[in-house]
């Protein structure tokens, strides 16, 4: 029989084994097929977008090797519906003129407010309002909807306003406060998008939008100096004028700020290399900052309109001195300091100490003052008193005084070699702000440079000269070939107009120039005079002077030093960076060129000779020339255009620079390549092929996904004739559609009464279609009882929340609202001998599970046999229609090989011949099908096969119905089984695709469980004591109703109405046997006699040997029957 065997159990498995590896190709290949498609769809929309990719430079970041870099990389795109505006808003008291400006969408732009008030110390922050409607009723404002904005721009795309102003803000109108107004915040130049607010308000009529003014910083350019940043939206291709307000209940004390300028001044304090200085002093008004590490300083401070002093010092460096002039137009400087190194021209060096004392103009002392002389600072104590020693040269040098609330001080004091002590007093003024309290002091000019005007006032009346010259003597050093500019302030404090002639003496004329000889000065008004020194003498010394003569005569000696100019060989530094090193022909060359000046405080020109040569030759297909001026830095944007006829090749950007005698030059080599696209191949274009390409495995593409689909819709190759199947009747089970169509299968109830076994692999649906038979049979009341060994059926008792399963309702017909649990109970079964009283749990509708999971497996044999002997024992009543169906779940545990005994199995046998006149049905779970052989086979009438990997159920599948039902089971989906009823479709198998079940898919928690168990047993106990109370002819109606409440209870899991019931019940049944002067008797479990169980088990034998012998004798009858048929026929 093995040898027999083994070719054709080998033959199904090849089967399977082939189409399993036919389903895998084909999903390999579609997989290619698909990459294919994907890869000649990306090389086509490459090749044709590469002509329209225009590539933009961003920047540039330099690094080295060793070294990591950090780059950040940020994309911006076209916004059509909104308009940046940024700047600063200044208060201008009197100013009268209402700021309005026309704004396009798309676009940036910067823009100074001038306001007649906004207040300093407003609750709630200054703010700007902007309306396109020249008023606003201030009155009615209220927080606008943002679908009001989308509306009126009509905006459609990824950046309207519902996707912008997700944030929330509030402002003070006056003293009402509006809160919950939908914002946003824009972003500064560091990527902080949490300060600049703008937020929509309206008025009833028109749409308002409202931003705080914030302190002075840099806003989304770094080189932009703001206090306020809007995003104003504009309708698509208009312009819109926009009207903006401060608030109109702002107030201001009289006088206001007068002529006060929020001011910054930032830059970088350098060496005469270009490296940068740290812990370098910068000092204007009193107010000082430090240098950092980079040499960066950054002061804001509030100064009047006018002419102010900038001074830096710090050690082993020559003092700067500088001066700014500050108005409305001119009030953010980027200051840039060079300090030279303490280089003396004596190298005799004295320490001198200096003392004196620091005083107002009352004579007050000044406490805390900082005085600096020499690369030594030092502070005044509360007398005013200083002291300090320097390590300085026998010459001039200058003496500085700082302190917050008044001008800065400035003097030069002379040392010689004998100068051991100097007394030297400080007189500082105090800052003229008017009636303000700004605590950011500034210097005190209108706009002429020089000192005090207070005292120069002094000056002059002690003098008793009616005019005022900024500079008494002036010193310069120059190097070779390089010049340098000097300015000289005149002030006129005459009741008429003065006249002056200059003149510069032999000695300074050939190479001192002034821009002008003459110069009328009117009353009270001031005028300067600027002299360019050029370095073109030899290295040496030159004295001279500058002679003014007319309405006044004064002589102002000059001393000119011409030093060496010790320029190194790279003076200015070029790089040029190209944006592609490959370029098409008729495209454009995009370059950037960086000039780098080295020298210090000279500015010159350069002349750029731009060349395009080849590479190999000296041929030169591009020229041009540019002069450029450079101070620090310049950078070059540019671009050369290739022209289409360009020959293919490669080449040489050369960048020459010629300046002050001396030439440098930088090369970038680049390539001129037709894009490949454009190549050919056969005289055919590149792109045709790929396009031919995409276009062919598109095409095959879809004729493969097309038969896929075909060869979907036929997975299930089965003829079905639908005639024979029954329709739909409410008594009907409804399990679920036939494979792969819309139509409903139906299951009569009665058929189940020739019971039914349900096989397969685990996870392949099989569990599901046994349930999906037991809750249709609930539904039908049919009282169900489960042999549960692992306790998974509990979930039958809660409703399903498994969103998965419940996806799947809509295609059967149903709806969440259909999830449901059923009424039952549960009963941990604890010995194998126990005895069920049957007929107890045979409740119609209602699901019994007994939980085997605690029993071995030769238990559970002997507790399955010990039920079935009970039902035969309980002599229960014959009907026609089906009452009772019985689960056994993994029933496969039973057999011999899986540990079991046999005797349970040969007692479900014995149930499969007789249960069936008792109305009573069998459902069967397995593994595995061919396993149940005999009598169980025999006697079960419907058989539910899903997909397995059993070769003996192939085999028999194979051998029994043919190969195409085997292939059609091996490509089933998981919930889809084969279905065979020996009444339905001439009792030839088709597939179902059962319905998803309604109950919880989830078995219950152990702690469920237990109480499910302890309420049981408290339930046993009751009902006991009510039948002993019966026995004492005590009225036990009531006491039944209520246990009967705690059972129906019970059974849909309400664990605290059934504590309740219990808790009521326990007392009144305690008092009924105190009233009796009795004690009920405890109930004891009954169990089983072990020969009893053997008993039936050598019954279910006899019954067996009876039957086999039945069959042999009618097989013998069908043998001689056939036997006599075919000795009648013709041909034998």
């Amino acid at each position: 029989m093995n040898k027999r065997g083994n070719p054709s159990s080998n033959s199904a498995l090849k089967i399977v084994k082939k189409e399993l590896k036919n389903r895998k190709n084909e999903e390999v290949l579609e997989f290619f097929l698909l990459l294919f498609a994907l890869f000649s769809t990306l090389v086509v929309i490459i090749l044709f977008a590469a002509n329209l990719i225009s590539t933009g430079f961003s920047t540039y970041v330099p690094s080295e090797a060793g070294y990591i870099s950090e780059l950040n990389v940020t994309l911006k795109f076209q916004t059509r519906f909104w308009h940046g505006l940024y700047g600063l808003a200044i208060r201008v008291p009197g100013y009268s003129e209402a700021p309005s400006r026309d704004l396009k969408g798309g676009e940036i732009s910067d823009m100074a407010l001038f306001f007649d008030c906004m207040q300093q110390d407003a609750v709630g922050g200054r703010e700007i309002y902007a309306s396109t409607s020249p008023t606003i009723d201030f009155d009615s404002l209220m927080p606008a909807t943002i679908s009001q904005i989308d509306a009126w721009t009509g905006c459609n795309d990824g950046t309207c306003a519902v996707r912008t102003f997700t944030d929330r803000m509030w402002i003070m109108v006056g003293s009402r406060n509006i809160t919950n107004i939908p914002s946003t915040h824009t972003y500064r130049w560091d990527g902080q998008n949490g300060i600049f607010d703008i937020g929509i308000l309206n008025d009833s009529e028109n749409l308002v939008y409202v931003t705080h003014v914030e302190d002075l910083q840099k806003g989304y350019k770094e080189e932009s100096i703001v206090n306020f940043q809007m995003l104003l939206p504009t309708r698509e291709l208009s312009t819109e004028r926009y009207y903006f307000f401060t608030d109109p209940y702002d107030v201001c004390p009289e006088g206001g700020m007068g002529e006060i300028i929020s001011t910054n001044i930032y830059g970088h304090v350098t060496n005469l290399s270009g490296m940068p200085i740290e812990n370098i002093t910068v000092v204007i008004a009193g107010i000082s900052v430090v240098t950092d590490s980079t040499g960066f300083y950054n002061l804001s401070v509030d100064l009047l309109k006018g002419t102010h002093n900038l001074i830096a010092y710090g050690e082993g460096y020559d003092e700067y001195f500088s001066n700014i002039t500050v108005n409305f137009t001119d009030y953010i400087f980027n200051k840039n300091i060079t300090m030279p190194p303490h280089t003396p021209s004596i190298s005799i060096t004295i320490y001198p100490t200096v003392w004196g004392y620091v005083l107002d103009e009352a004579g007050n002392p000044i406490d805390s003052a900082t005085v600096y002389l020499g690369g030594e600072t030092t502070h005044t104590d509360a007398n005013g008193f200083y002291s300090l020693v320097s390590e300085i040269t026998p010459q001039q040098h200058p003496i500085i005084s700082t302190s917050p609330g008044f001008n800065n001080y400035y003097s030069i004091l002379n040392f010689s070699s004998n100068t051991t002590s100097l007394n030297h007093n400080i007189t500082m003024t105090l800052v003229n702000l008017g009636t303000t309290n700004n605590q950011f002091p500034t210097g005190p000019y209108d706009e002429e440079p020089g000192e005090d005007m207070q005292q120069i006032i002094e000056e002059i009346q002690r003098t008793g000269e009616d005019y005022w010259v900024s500079t008494k003597e002036i010193f310069k050093e120059i190097r070779q070939n390089t010049f340098v500019e000097d300015t000289i302030g005149v002030y006129n404090f005459k009741l008429e107009n003065m006249n002056m002639l200059f003149t510069l003496s032999p000695e300074l004329s050939d190479f001192v120039k002034l821009n002008r000889d003459a110069m009328l000065i009117e009353p009270g008004k001031g005028d300067e005079l600027i002299l360019t020194f050029y370095g073109t003498k030899p290295i040496g010394v030159y004295e001279g002077s500058l002679k003014i003569s007319g309405d006044i005569e004064k002589e102002i000696p000059i001393t000119v030093k011409v030093i060496e100019k010790k320029v190194p060989i790279e003076t200015l530094l070029i790089t040029l960076d190209l944006f592609r090193e490959v370029v098409n022909p008729g495209e454009n060359l995009n370059y950037k060129l960086t000039l780098q000046n080295l020298l210090v405080n000279q500015e010159y020109k350069v002349t750029l000779e731009k060349l395009i040569m080849g590479e190999k030759d000296s041929t030169i297909y591009f020229s041009e020339t540019q002069e450029v001026e450079i101070k620090k830095s310049l950078s070059i944007v540019d671009q050369i255009k290739i022209p289409s006829n360009f020959s293919e090749g490669d080449y040489l950007f050369i960048v020459r620079a010629k300046y002050l005698g001396f030439s440098s030059s930088v090369t970038a080599p680049f390539s001129v390549r037709k894009p490949i696209y454009l190549y050919s191949f056969l005289g055919i274009p590149l792109w045709i092929f790929f396009a031919a390409l995409f276009f062919i495995s598109f095409i095959f593409l879809n004729l493969f996904l097309y038969k896929r689909y075909k060869e979907k819709r036929k997975r299930y190759r089965i003829s079905l004739d639908l005639s024979t199947l029954p329709k739909a009747d409410k008594k009907f089970f409804k399990l679920g559609l036939i494979a792969e169509s819309k139509t409903f299968v139906y299951l009569e109830p009665e058929k189940l009464k020739t019971h039914a076994i349900v096989a397969g692999a685990t996870g392949m649906g099989k569990s599901i279609s046994a349930q999906v038979l037991v809750e249709e049979a609930l539904m039908k009341n049919v009282a169900v009882i489960v042999f549960d060994p692992t306790a998974q059926w509990s979930g039958m008792l809660r409703k399903c929340e498994d969103k998965r399963m419940m996806s799947f309702y809509p295609k059967f017909g149903l709806k969440p609202s259909d999830a449901r649990g059923f009424p039952g109970n549960i009963r941990q079964i604890n010995h194998a001998r126990e005895i069920i009283e049957v007929e107890k749990y045979i409740n119609p509708g209602q699901i019994q599970i007994l939980a085997l999971n605690k029993l071995d497996p030769k238990d559970i044999d002997i507790f399955i046999a010990s039920v079935i002997r009970q039902i035969f024992k309980s002599d229960p009543k014959e009907a026609q229609e089906l009452k009772v169906l019985l689960v056994f779940d993994e029933v496969h545990r039973l057999l011999s090989k899986f540990g079991g005994s046999g005797e349970g199995f040969l007692q479900i046998e014995r149930a499969c011949r007789e249960f069936r006149k008792w109305g009573m049905g069998v459902i069967l779970i397995s593994q595995v099908l061919s396993d149940f052989v005999g009598e169980v086979k025999a006697n079960i009438n419907t058989e539910i096969q899903t997909r397995t990997i059993e070769e003996s159920d192939l085999e028999r599948i194979k051998t029994k119905y043919g190969e195409e039902f085997l292939k059609s089971l091996v490509r089933a989906e998981v919930g889809v089984a084969m279905f065979q009823n020996a009444e339905y479709n001439k009792g030839k198998p088709y597939f179902v695709n059962f319905r998803p079940i309604l109950h919880n898919t989830r078995r219950l928690s152990d702690e469920e469980l237990g109480k499910y168990n302890k309420y049981n047993e408290i339930i046993d106990d009751f009902e006991n004591q009510i039948n002993q109370l019966e026995k004492e002819k005590v009225d036990i109606f009531d006491l039944k109703m209520e246990l009967k409440l705690i059972k129906d209870k019970l059974m849909t899991g309400n664990f605290s109405v059934v504590d309740i019931y219990v808790e009521g019940l326990g007392p009144r049944l305690q008092k009924q046997w105190e009233k009796l002067g009795k004690k009920p008797k405890k109930a004891e479990k009954k169990l089983l006699d072990a020969s009893e169980i053997q008993k039936s088990v050598e019954e279910a034998k006899k019954a067996r040997e009876i039957y086999e012998k039945e069959e042999l004798k009618k097989k013998k009858i069908e043998e001689k029957k056939v036997e006599a048929e075919n000795s009648g026929s013709p041909s034998s």
